[in-house]
């Protein structure tokens, strides 16, 4: 998603700024639209009452206008409800 949103290269430079998406647009081509291409938007790729709950809960708003997206990072991922990571101790 960041890198859509900044197309930052890994060693350094921009590839295309012209092609820079905003991040609300990164956000869905990595959640809605992926849903719909594989008709399965009633039952997954957004937030709502009797879809699966997949989510994830990151360290900030990737989408503030301040906003450091290479400092958000993921805190939690859940899957069909159930937190997958990071597992509790002993668990």
């Amino acid at each position: 998603m960041r890198t859509a949103a900044t197309r930052e290269m890994i060693g350094g430079g921009v590839l295309g700024p012209a092609q820079c998406v905003s991040v609300e647009d990164a956000l869905r081509d990595v959640t809605v639209n992926p849903a719909r291409q594989v008709l399965l938007a009633d039952e997954i790729g957004s937030l709502e009452v009797g879809k699966a709950a997949d989510l994830v809960i990151v360290s900030a708003d990737p989408t503030a206008s301040d906003a450091d997206l290479k400092a958000i990072h993921v805190q939690q991922t859940w899957l069909a409800g159930n937190k997958v990571w990071p597992l509790a101790s002993g668990a």
